[in-house]
């Protein structure tokens, strides 16, 4: 996130990380040394937050080069059957 907070427009939330990666450039920190967190959106707010962290994650491996970490259980946040709902992203997560 920025000043402006946390975007549910994966990429405002792309060129976010990006600017932190350049600017981390200019200290010399390396992109594969970086780690970012795509921030997990609850599906039960926004349906759409489980597709957009995969495709934001793909985004981040493939051109920033930068490695990613995430509250993969905030996904389910608030919905019944949590643990299921995790199984089934986790993994989905990873292939991403």
């Amino acid at each position: 996130n920025d000043e402006s907070g946390i975007s549910e427009d994966p990429d405002v939330r792309f060129a976010v990380a990006k600017k932190i990666v350049e600017r981390a450039q200019d200290f010399g920190i390396k992109p594969e040394d970086i780690v970012v967190d795509p921030l997990v959106m609850p599906i039960g707010a926004m349906a759409t937050a489980g597709l957009q962290v995969f495709s934001l994650v793909r985004r981040l491996r493939e051109e920033l080069k930068v490695n990613t970490t995430c509250g993969a259980s905030n996904v389910s946040f608030g919905l019944p059957h949590r643990h299921g709902i995790n199984a089934a992203f986790l993994p989905m997560a990873i292939a991403s």
